[in-house]
């Protein structure tokens, strides 16, 4: 299995939650199980990190803005790994067009809850992308049954496809620390040597920092040697941050020392009195998992995820009340009792949460991810006999056989043995884009007994869907292979239509090709009634198989209509392949077909055709706005 991962995140010089959350996560999976092979995509270098493992590629993708859509996108499409995870909710929109399984973790909606700690333009970036992702995601992995319920209601995400996987916690990392002198020194240097309540997180409207600083006033006159520590780093409407601590007269009791070291935190945690992070909203609140594991008491919100992580093992208040805040902090200074009753819980819950268990669950949703796409596939590739259902994959509501090659000719064998009239019809977007908006020629596509994948953006439509056409058919090979299996096997051909001279030239070329192959050319205009004559010379012929180049939708039209009255076994409307028999407009070069890009020679060749051709965008927006609904 390849799976590939935005690993981004993970080498941000000042890491926050979601880049501990990538960092961690990425060194527990890429260990998981052997025989997984993994391609971690990166805006910076990584130094060493994970340089060691042989099974691990690092692929750096240098670009200053818009790294997700102008660098790793492009990757992606040309890598096309087995399945893809994103550990922070930006998937890139190769990804589900390309059909490539996806898992992206969504950590919070936050901005939905509190809109006005987040500016305009956050707002509607957030919105647009998450509710993108909530849809074009294969699944979903939550940080917590908080962040689920807001997936479905605020952008309608299916349960199903929303999977709970809490965050983890570095056990060896974050322990209680012991050392008196290690204690005095983070004391020392981000407390002025005090005692201290401490807040960790970026300084920003939702962290509900300004109403901590406001609570924490009364504490501030009670115990004069107690100090806030507000560990973090600048954010977004913070500026008046320090204009309110100073109006409040505590200056000298607030301490901010902005971003703490990581080799610091663990200490600092297991120096203070208590953690608090009274947030108005959190997606899952590592920093409180990470307190209760130092033997940190913990005072938080019961709100959003924080209880799921707490517990019972924190003092909760209501974030919009100071009086709660300013009580809670009182409690933990004045209660001994207390302080060690949420220590011995807070401990024995945080060992519950490890990376490694978190790191499980995310491999085991990959591995059924691409299980799952496995599956598709081979039920696309099942074998169809005599009188079997054949496997289809519906596009723009018109189901759309799965045959190879081999069973496509099994199955025009069987229909010439059985005898009856069949219509088969070879299919490419631009017939499906005019079928969508004519009804009629819908109905005839539908009433067909096979419907063949002619065009590689069929097959691009199913991956999107993720599912996969066991071969595309094309009515270009389809009428030579036809022509071989008809001289090996006794067959009549009946060619009829295409331009004047052209059928009978297409015929000179196969009888020199097979001998001993019988053939009709017949250069005959279609009719709308028939003509009665032509249908009594195409009985009088008694071909098995009977080739119209009509042109579609005349071709098809025509089949359905007097497909009966003709009784021939097997009728296929073949567009311009006669054309390329003869010899009148050459075919692609092979290496142009092998790429899917034959449309685009034959646009060349005959720029006329570019009216039609305005089809193909159109097929992409409709058939990947489908592929997204279907997930």
């Amino acid at each position: 299995m390849h799976i590939a991962i935005d690993a981004s995140r993970a080498t941000r010089p000042h890491p926050t939650g979601t880049e501990n959350y990538a960092r961690q996560m990425i060194e527990q999976l890429v260990r998981v199980e052997r025989g997984v092979r993994w391609t971690l995509f990166f805006r910076d270098e990584p130094g060493e990190w994970l340089a060691s493992l042989p099974h691990v590629e690092r692929i750096v993708l240098p670009r200053d803005r818009l790294w997700t859509y102008t660098a790793l996108a492009p990757a992606l499409l040309g890598l096309r790994p087995d399945v893809f995870w994103e550990p922070a909710h930006v998937l890139p929109p190769t990804v589900p067009l390309a059909g490539i399984p996806s898992l992206v973790t969504v950590h919070d909606l936050g901005y939905e809850h509190f809109p006005e700690a987040h500016t305009l333009a956050q707002r509607l970036y957030l919105r647009l992308t998450t509710r993108y992702h909530a849809r074009a995601a294969t699944h979903i992995a939550a940080d917590s049954e908080a962040t689920r319920r807001d997936l479905i209601e605020f952008y309608g995400a299916t349960p199903e496809k929303i999977s709970v996987v809490p965050l983890g916690v570095d056990q060896a990392r974050f322990c209680p620390v012991m050392d008196a002198a290690r204690l005095a020194e983070v004391r020392a240097h981000y407390a002025t040597g005090e005692r201290f309540l401490l807040y960790v997180g970026t300084l920003q409207p939702r962290k509900n920092v300004h109403r901590l600083v406001r609570a924490f006033a009364p504490i501030a006159a009670e115990f004069p040697e107690i100090r806030l520590v507000l560990a973090g780093g600048q954010g977004w409407l913070a500026d008046d941050l320090q204009a309110t601590i100073d109006m409040l007269g505590i200056t000298a009791q607030v301490a901010r020392p902005g971003y703490v070291a990581d080799e610091d935190l663990p200490a600092l945690l297991s120096a203070a009195e208590a953690l608090l992070l009274p947030s108005l909203f959190e997606g899952f609140g590592l920093p409180v998992l990470e307190a209760m594991a130092c033997g940190t008491p913990v005072l938080t919100s019961a709100t959003s995820s924080l209880p799921e992580v707490a517990g019972n093992t924190a003092l909760l208040v209501n974030p919009m009340s100071e009086t709660q805040i300013t009580d809670a902090m009182r409690l933990l200074l004045t209660q001994p009792a207390l302080r060690l009753a949420l220590r011995e819980r807070g401990l024995a819950r945080a060992a519950t949460f490890t990376w490694e268990r978190s790191a499980a669950a995310i491999f085991e949703l990959l591995r059924e991810l691409n299980g799952k796409a496995k599956g598709k596939r081979q039920k696309a590739k099942g074998k169809s006999n005599g009188g079997s259902e054949i496997d289809s994959i519906v596009i723009l509501n018109l189901p759309i056989h799965s045959l190879t090659w081999e069973e496509t000719m099994k199955q025009i064998a069987q229909m010439i043995e059985q005898g009856e009239p069949h219509q088969l019809v070879t299919v490419n977007p631009e017939f499906l884009m005019r079928a969508t908006q004519e009804s009629d020629f819908m109905d005839v596509l539908r009433r067909a007994d096979l419907v063949l994948p002619d065009g590689v953006g069929l097959l691009m439509a199913a991956r999107w869907q993720g599912q996969c056409f066991a071969d595309r058919i094309t009515g270009s090979d389809l009428t030579p292979r036809l022509a071989d299996e008809a001289a090996e096997r006794g067959w009549r051909l009946y060619l009829l239509g295409a331009a004047p001279g052209v059928a009978e030239k297409a015929a000179q070329r196969l009888r020199a090709l097979h001998p001993t192959l019988e053939i009709i050319a017949d250069g005959s205009d279609p009719a709308l009634n028939g003509p009665p004559e032509l249908i009594a010379r195409i009985r009088e012929a008694a071909p098995e198989l009977l080739l119209v180049a009509y042109g579609a939708p005349k071709q098809d039209i025509w089949i359905d209509q007097f497909g009966r009255q003709t009784e021939v076994p097997v009728q296929i409307g073949i567009g311009g392949s006669l054309d390329f028999i003869a010899g009148v407009v050459p075919r692609a070069p092979v290496a142009w077909q092998r790429v899917g890009l034959e449309w685009l020679w034959r646009l060349k060749e005959e720029p006329w055709r570019w009216r039609r051709m305005t089809a193909l965008p159109r097929f992409v927006l409709a058939a990947g706005w489908e592929a997204l609904a279907k997930r």
